[in-house]
Order: structure tokens, then C-alpha cells, then sequence
């Protein structure tokens, strides 16, 4: 499996502790906004060396998400603990594991990921902190409950789990995917995960999106039913060290 491939796979993974947003404010959000503090605004701190991947990322997503504008704020990997500390808004950064290693309550929200040689990892900082699901929102004994996959799934969620360090109960495969959707539609699993080239016709938002230059990583859809106001959808169009990105910026921008 290819390093792109394997670190697609380990953001899916991360994503599934994230619901997906909607239009309407949490009181959450609301209480935050009354303190001057708009939960929609999200500031990315990055060094330069950083950039070109980054800001492709975040102007793909601003074009395609009206209720979300990033703040882009270039920084020195000395100074990350300090301005991750102070930023009061929903905030990330991008960059290298070690100069994390002293941000206090800022510290990774996943496991570092080498690329190119070098250990990346994402950091936050969010007022909405205490609103964030982890595993747990998904777990039963410490395992995740149900995960459904579509046949030809079953190994690439296994692997991602396991880099992801994730206790979950085996997956339980079905045929086909429409089989996985209407098993899951239908209450009898939690997660499933099926190929995205069903998820894309299944959801035309998906497909209309587009992806960048590069081709598509054999993107998997990750989807997390119970309520119809829950979803959670990954596609891996984005390369290098801005994949990790992904997860952090969904998770600063969570609204049940």
C-alpha cells in the first residue's frame, strides 16, 4: 500500500469521531459567539516550508463549504507552542511533531505521520473543546459496536484501524456495497464503509466536488448513521503533509 494511500486511510479513520455540520448553531457555538469568539472562523498556523500544500487544501475547501473561512497565519516552529496558547478561536497547526512537544492543552489530535522523512502532526485548540465526540460516542466495552463493510473494504479498514491504534470489533462484511448502505439505512450497523465510487453516485455532492490535479487515491466514504443529522464523509484528494489536516479542521468545526 502507498505511503498517500496509508495516510488517506489513517485520516478516514480519524473522521469517524467526527460529526459533519449543518446550518444551525449548538448553544455550544452560540455561547462562544456571545464571548467574541465566532466558532466558524478557524485559524491554521503553518510554517512556510509548509504552504503550497496547505493553502491548496484550504482554498478547496472555503470553495466548496460557505459556513467555514480559514485565517491563514504563517509561523516559526519555535514559536508554535506560544501563539497556539494564545489564540483564543478555533485553531490548528500543521507542522512538525517535535515542536509540539511543550504545547500544554494545544498537544496532537493524532498520531504523527512521517512524510518525506519528517514526523507531522496536527495540534488544536478550541473553546468547543468539551462538545467534541471521541471513540467513546462509537464504543460499547471499549470497541467500536458494528462496523459494515463492503467486501473488497474489509482489508483497508482493518489496516487503518489498526495504524490508528483503534480497538474495534472485527468488521462484518456484506457482498456488495448497496447491501452495506441498506444494512446500515436499516439500524443493523453503526459505521460502514463502502468504495467511493458508490458513495459518489449515492451522494452528488461527492461527485461534483471534483479532485485535485492528481488522481483519486481509491477514496473510501465513511459514514456514521443513528441520527439522520449525522454523516461523516472523507475523500482523500489531498496529498502530502496536509492530509492530517483534514480531521482536525472538521473536529474544530463540529455541529449536531
Amino acid at each position: 500500500m502507498s505511503r498517500r494511500r496509508w495516510i488517506g486511510l489513517l485520516v478516514g479513520v480519524l473522521t469517524l469521531v467526527v460529526p459533519a455540520c449543518s446550518d444551525a448553531y449548538t448553544q455550544a457555538e452560540k455561547d462562544a459567539t456571545d464571548d467574541g469568539v465566532d466558532p466558524r472562523v478557524v485559524t491554521v498556523f503553518f510554517a512556510e516550508r509548509y504552504g503550497d500544500a496547505i493553502n491548496r487544501m484550504l482554498d478547496r475547501y472555503e470553495s466548496t463549504d460557505a459556513h467555514v473561512r480559514f485565517v491563514r497565519a504563517l509561523v516559526t516552529e519555535p514559536d508554535v507552542p506560544d501563539r497556539v496558547r494564545e489564540n483564543s478561536s478555533p485553531s490548528v497547526w500543521i507542522g512538525d511533531a517535535t515542536a509540539l512537544d511543550d504545547a500544554g492543552d494545544a498537544g496532537p489530535v493524532d498520531a504523527a505521520v512521517t512524510v518525506g522523512g519528517e514526523p507531522l502532526v496536527v495540534a488544536m485548540r478550541s473553546p468547543l473543546a468539551e462538545d467534541r465526540p471521541g471513540l467513546a460516542a462509537f464504543a460499547a466495552g471499549g470497541e467500536l459496536e458494528t462496523i459494515l463493510c463492503e467486501a473488497s473494504c474489509a482489508a483497508l479498514v482493518q489496516t487503518a484501524m489498526e495504524s490508528a491504534g483503534v480497538t474495534a470489533a472485527p468488521a462484518r462484511t456484506v457482498p456488495s456495497a448497496a447491501e452495506a448502505m441498506t444494512a446500515v439505512l436499516d439500524g443493523d450497523a453503526d459505521i460502514t464503509v463502502v468504495p467511493n465510487s458508490y458513495g459518489a453516485g449515492l451522494f452528488p455532492r461527492i461527485a461534483q466536488q471534483g479532485f485535485s490535479d492528481d488522481p483519486p487515491l481509491a477514496p473510501i466514504e465513511l459514514r456514521r448513521w443513528g441520527r439522520s443529522d449525522v454523516s461523516v464523509e472523507f475523500f482523500d484528494w489531498l496529498a502530502g503533509p496536509a492530509l492530517p489536516a483534514l480531521a482536525a479542521l472538521l473536529e474544530l468545526r463540529t455541529i449536531t
